[in-house]
């Protein structure tokens, strides 16, 4: 009986109706992601149940784990010991060895995909960057900072060197140094602040050092792998804020570099302003203390991108970016809505449609792609903005009369994120038709010296995606949804009377939400892009995780 009830410390009503939806979950997504539907059966079911108990069993398992671990008193002597005890010597070097151990086991896998790889859209900010030269504007369909940023490192030394390949890889190289500085100063929180015992460090140090996602990350070249070591600079702030209950905001220090965070997270990545101003604003619905300056820094990122942005825009002739961006999954449910009840929309509405998405209804059906939305989205906005207001009554109209349809297209939009059974750890550059031959060679794209080297490391991942259990540390729904319900879960029923912790992990939540489940596509190679700011917080989530139960297990006892 005794035993019973302590078991019932690691679970409760959260947890079940969690696992209950991840087990349902991670049998429907599997069937939309393959069929592009998905019909109930008794299969679906036992599937279904037997999914729920592995998850419930594994997730009261892992939070014992974390109970056990820490119990455990730190040793006096040992690597970590004397890398945080301030009256040793290396004390002052700590976040440079942390960083230096973590890119040192990132090396291999760095150097065996020389030169980096870049996404498709990268080439176009390359295009841009090289052009102002020749007296052309940039456009604004990529944030125009990371254009600037990305140009102004790598084409100068392409330049220089008369060799873009090196110019890329330097590049990588310095977004490495920086993402494991960044990452050792979570490891220095964790320890420093969060008080988590030596075990957790050397798990989280592990974790980013070998974990395959990492280093995969890191050598490519986007503005996704840019905006998220700056994303988790800020994110560990807006954890200290909620631990400290605003207090930490009293620190002048503190308070400005959470500022330049918060800017620099917009201007890197434009979801980033929405996941920090409702972060924000929803931090200011709960019991915390100096909200002025909350406020302070909710007035910044408006002011910059409300009102210093769009003049910038304007005084150097920067082409705005259309607002298809925001319609991907509008699109898609609109065009499976054509696909499935054709016949069942007056002309008015038609005619609609037809001028926002910028097709006829028949190729829009036409090219209707279950799971990837740039056929029917487009690149470039095709009405006026008064129309996409127009649009969104009739989209919600059509929705009412067959939601069927609209739940389909979302599922299948989502299958490739809520998902378990697909991998993809690694991207190439045989995406790349926004490269500009006028500028460089194709041969650019291509990877010469390193193409074996390259091949077994793909070959070594692919590997590793077939042992189980490890397998399931590559997959998106690993990030998506196992890692935050858990984070979620621990934080509510751990976060002790009147705390909010689980206020934390808004931040992760939105980030999914607007960053991904939002995204115009999740399955294939250059979607993998979008996940960047989720897995790159992952184990910081983990370690606030961890926190919460060590607090509340200290104040139970």
């Amino acid at each position: 009986m005794e035993k019973l009830k302590k078991l019932k410390n690691y679970f409760s009503i959260i947890d079940i109706i969690f696992c209950l939806f991840l087990g349902t979950a991670f049998s429907i997504y599997p069937e939309y992601y393959t069929k592009g539907s998905c019909e109930a059966s008794p299969h679906l079911v036992i599937k279904s149940i037997g999914l729920f108990c592995i998850i419930f069993i594994v997730s009261i398992v892992i939070k014992m784990l974390i109970s056990k671990i820490n119990s455990i008193e730190d040793k006096k002597d040992g690597l970590i010991s004397n890398l945080f005890n301030k009256e040793n010597k290396i004390y002052k070097y700590r976040l440079f060895i942390l960083a230096g151990i973590i890119l040192l086991l990132w090396l291999p896998v760095i150097i065996s995909l020389y030169p980096g790889t870049l996404s498709n859209d990268t080439w176009n900010q390359l295009n841009q960057y090289i052009n102002l030269s020749n007296g052309e504007h940039l456009r604004d369909h990529h944030p125009v900072f990371d254009t600037i940023y990305i140009g102004s490192l790598i084409v100068p030394i392409a330049k220089l060197s008369g060799n873009w390949q090196l110019a890329f890889f330097i590049y990588v190289i310095i977004q490495a140094i920086i993402t494991s500085l960044v990452f050792a100063y979570s490891l220095i929180f964790a320890k420093e602040k969060l008080k988590l015992n030596n075990v957790f460090i050397i798990i989280f140090l592990v974790t980013y050092a070998i974990l395959p996602i990492f280093p995969a990350s890191v050598q490519a070249i986007n503005k996704d792998a840019l905006f998220s070591w700056i994303y988790v600079l800020f994110f560990i702030n807006f954890l200290d804020i909620v631990r400290t209950k605003g207090s930490q905001l009293e620190n002048n220090k503190f308070f400005a570099a959470t500022i330049v965070l918060a800017l620099f997270c917009c201007l890197t990545k434009k979801v980033g302003m929405y996941v920090l101003l409702l972060s924000l604003v929803l931090l200011l619905l709960f019991k915390i203390s100096n909200k002025k300056r909350i406020i302070c820094i909710i007035a910044c990122v408006i002011i910059l991108m409300k009102i210093i942005m769009p003049f910038i825009l304007e005084k150097f002739q920067i082409e705005k970016s259309g607002q298809q961006e925001k319609y991907s999954l509008f699109f898609q449910q609109t065009a499976r809505y054509l696909k499935e009840n054709m016949d069942d929309i007056n002309e008015e509405d038609r005619l609609l449609i037809e001028e926002v998405i910028g097709q006829d209804v028949n190729e829009i059906v036409k090219v209707y792609d279950e799971k990837y939305a740039d056929p029917v989205k487009g690149y470039t906005q095709r009405a006026t903005d008064d129309k996409y207001t127009k649009y969104l009554f009739v989209w919600a109209k059509l929705g009412l009369k067959h939601p069927s349809s609209y739940i389909d297209a979302t599922n299948c939009m989502w299958s490739g994120w809520i998902n378990y059974t697909m991998y993809k750890p690694l991207m190439n550059m045989n995406h790349h038709n926004q490269l500009d031959t006028d500028y460089m060679d194709e041969s650019v794209s291509q990877r010469h010296g390193t193409a074996k080297s390259a091949e077994f490391i793909q070959n070594a991942y692919d590997t590793l995606y077939k042992i189980p259990v490890i397998k399931y540390l590559l997959t998106q729904g690993m990030y998506i949804v196992i890692i935050p319900l858990f984070a979620l879960s621990t934080t509510l029923k751990k976060g002790g009377k009147g705390k909010g912790y689980w206020i934390g992990i808004i931040p992760l939540f939105l980030s999914i939400a607007l960053g991904c489940l939002l995204a115009p596509v999740a399955d294939n190679i250059e979607g993998q892009r979008y996940l960047f700011p989720v897995t790159f917080t992952s184990v910081a989530v983990l370690m606030w995780t961890v926190f919460v139960q060590k607090e509340k297990e200290q104040e139970i006892k």
